[in-house]
C-alpha cells in the first residue's frame, strides 16, 4: 500500500488545524494565499442591521522570489508528470535534444579529423575550449529567464555543444578513430539499456 497520499493528506490537515502559524497553507503566484485571517475576521461587503458595511483590513500579500513555483503549481506539475502520456512526451523531447547535441558533437569531431592541421593546432587549447563550454552551461543554470527565452536558450545550448565538440575533438585527435567509435557504441548501448 502506498502511504504517500495518506501522509500528504495528514500533513495538510495538520497544517490547516494549526491556525496559530502565520504561514499560509498554500501560496499562489501573484500573492494570493490560503492564510487564515484569524479571529474577528469579517468578510468584505457584509452588511449589518442598521445599514452600512464594516471595513475589512487587507492581509499583506506575500511575494514569491522570481523563478520559484508556488505550492499549487508544484502539485499541478507533479500531477501532470504522473500521467504516462505527459511523461513520454517529456522524455521524447529531452532525448531528441540530447540526440541533436550528440550528432552536432560528432559532426564537429569528424570535421576536425578531416582537417588534421587545424585539429593539431587546437590540441593545446582543448582544455580552454572545455573550460569555455562551462560559460553557456552556467548561464543556463543561473539565468533561467534568459535560458527560457525563445532564441537565447537554444543559442546557449548550441554554444555549449559546439565548444564541447571542439574541445573533445581536439583532445582526442591523437587517439585512433576506431577506439572513439567503439566508445561511442558502448555509450549508446548503455544509454539504450537504461
Amino acid at each position: 500500500m502506498n502511504s504517500r497520499p495518506l501522509a500528504l493528506l495528514l500533513s495538510v490537515a495538520a497544517a490547516a488545524a494549526d491556525r496559530s502559524s502565520s504561514r499560509p497553507l498554500l501560496l499562489v503566484r501573484g500573492g494570493a494565499s490560503s492564510s487564515y485571517p484569524g479571529a474577528g475576521y469579517v468578510p468584505p461587503q457584509r452588511s449589518y442591521p442598521g445599514g452600512g458595511y464594516v471595513p475589512v483590513q487587507q492581509q499583506p500579500q506575500q511575494q514569491q522570489p522570481a523563478g520559484t513555483m508556488s505550492d499549487a503549481e508544484r502539485v499541478y506539475v507533479a500531477q501532470q508528470f504522473a500521467m504516462p502520456a505527459v511523461r513520454r512526451q517529456f522524455l521524447a523531447r529531452v532525448y531528441s535534444t540530447v540526440l541533436v547535441q550528440v550528432l552536432l558533437l560528432a559532426a564537429i569531431m569528424a570535421a576536425l579529423r578531416g582537417a588534421p592541421a587545424v585539429a593539431y593546432r587546437l590540441m593545446p587549447s582543448a582544455p580552454a575550449f572545455l573550460l569555455l563550454a562551462t560559460a553557456p552551461a552556467l548561464a543556463i543554470q543561473f539565468a533561467p529567464r534568459l535560458a527560457e527565452t525563445a532564441p537565447y536558450g537554444h543559442l546557449l545550448l548550441a554554444a555549449f555543444t559546439a565548444l564541447t565538440g571542439v574541445g573533445i575533438g581536439a583532445a582526442t585527435m591523437p587517439l585512433p578513430a576506431d577506439l572513439l567509435v567503439r566508445a561511442a557504441a558502448a555509450t549508446a548501448a548503455a544509454t539504450a539499456a537504461a
